[in-house]
């Protein structure tokens, strides 16, 4: 689901432009309580509602910004979002990305991308700000390797692509808790401004 390809150029003077800002807002100290984190290089930006509280999240590549929201209030429940730039799709027009969920099958591409990670239950189309993204609901599946995962998590993955990038926010819950929040992780994600 990640693109690839060389990072040069703008991408990789924009690659150093998250990462300097990402290390700024780590910095700076920022998440004692619920408020809106902005990247203004990439338009990226998330509005947490109430009882959520932001941190910076550990970036997984030079060109991608991850937060982290947890509630303490509840532990077991939050949401990490991000943004990942991906290299050549500048040359997409949004309209282009919207129509790919109008193709037969589309929801396979978020099957077979996430399927190594959750039994994947459910994909829907899930619009937000002129974007047809799509929410995947999902059962996270054992993966020992992988540092605090936690397996038999139900979640919900929201995926944006845009000519920018991916934006994306994977919410889960304790199953006791789950249905409870579905409707907060919404907001959340409804809460996100997209980069165009």
């Amino acid at each position: 689901m990640r693109g690839s390809g060389s990072r040069g150029g703008a991408v990789g003077s924009l690659s150093r432009t998250l990462t300097a800002a990402a290390v700024a807002i780590a910095a700076s100290g920022i998440g004692a309580r619920a408020q809106d984190w902005a990247l203004a290089v990439s338009g990226f930006a998330v509005a947490p509602p109430a009882g959520y509280v932001a941190q910076p999240g550990a970036p997984a590549s030079p060109s991608r910004l991850a937060i982290s929201l947890t509630k303490p209030a509840e532990p077991g429940t939050g949401c990490e979002l991000s943004f990942e730039a991906l290299p050549g799709f500048e040359q997409f027009t949004q309209d282009a990305l919207n129509r790919q969920t109008d193709r037969p099958g589309w929801e396979q591409f978020y099957r077979e991308g996430l399927g190594e990670y959750y039994e994947v239950r459910s994909v829907d189309r899930f619009d937000h700000a002129g974007v047809r993204g799509a929410i995947v609901f999902g059962i996270s599946r054992s993966r020992p390797a992988v540092a605090d995962w936690k397996a038999e998590l139900p979640t919900l993955i929201f995926l944006f692509y845009t000519p920018k990038g991916l934006s994306k926010a994977a919410c889960f819950a304790e199953k006791d808790a789950f249905e409870a929040r579905r409707s907060e992780f919404e907001a959340i994600a409804r809460g996100m401004t997209l980069p165009r």
